[in-house]
């Protein structure tokens, strides 16, 4: 089957995250990174959930232990 992550993404600071993008990081048991991928949601509103999906084309060439999700945006852009 191919590799996939579902995940719930909520907001819960004080204001609207504009351009908010999610980056998913898998690794191996060695934990060493073995796959990223990321998405992008153009708003974030507060205390509102939003689902995030990452998939790759085909299994990974190592055993899974964990995985990381990375928010990135800038607070500066309004």
């Amino acid at each position: 089957d191919e590799p996939r992550i579902r995940a719930i993404i909520k907001n819960n600071g004080i204001e609207t995250i504009n351009n908010l993008k999610i980056v998913a990081i898998v690794y191996d048991i060695n934990n060493n990174a073995i796959a990223a991928s990321g998405t992008l949601f153009k708003e974030a509103v507060v205390n509102k959930n939003l689902e995030a999906f990452f998939a790759w084309p085909a299994p990974f060439g190592a055993e899974v232990s964990r995985f990381e999700l990375i928010p990135i945006y800038d607070r500066s852009s309004k």
